[in-house]
């Protein structure tokens, strides 16, 4: 199980990349940064985009992303989620996230509840995990 205690609680903030508030990709990179040691790029987007955008980004910014499939994640994944707008939560483990929305500071839920688990549009692992 990932310890993500810090981070729940901390506020949403469109763009954000740092405590006081952030986004959903920020809230990633923190804990990617935070716990992993790994940087992945900030990725400044506009709100609407197609959500395999945010990896086709990620790939031209050298970072590696390896897809996983249902039933084989592990803490540290990071789930791409259909949502209003493209979102993403991290693995704390097995059918567990956590994430940040607009309507909610960041928070710990069940992605495989009936909310969530329809929205699945991938799971990916950084290199530097596998």
């Amino acid at each position: 199980m990932l310890d993500v205690s810090q981070y729940i609680g901390m506020p949403f903030k469109p763009l954000g990349r740092e405590p006081g508030g952030c986004d959903c990709w920020g809230l990633a990179r923190m804990i990617y940064h935070d716990l992993f040691n790994i940087k992945v790029p900030s990725l400044t987007y506009a709100e609407e985009f197609d959500p395999v955008e945010l990896f086709d980004l990620m790939d031209k910014e050298s970072a590696k992303w390896v897809p996983v499939e249902l039933g084989r994640e592990r803490p540290g994944d990071v789930l791409l989620l259909k949502a209003l707008n493209p979102h993403v939560g991290v693995v704390v483990s097995r059918g567990v996230m956590i994430h940040i929305q607009k309507s909610t500071s960041a928070c710990i839920d069940k992605y495989t509840a009936t909310r969530w688990n329809k929205r699945i549009l991938g799971i990916y692992r950084h290199a530097d995990l596998a």
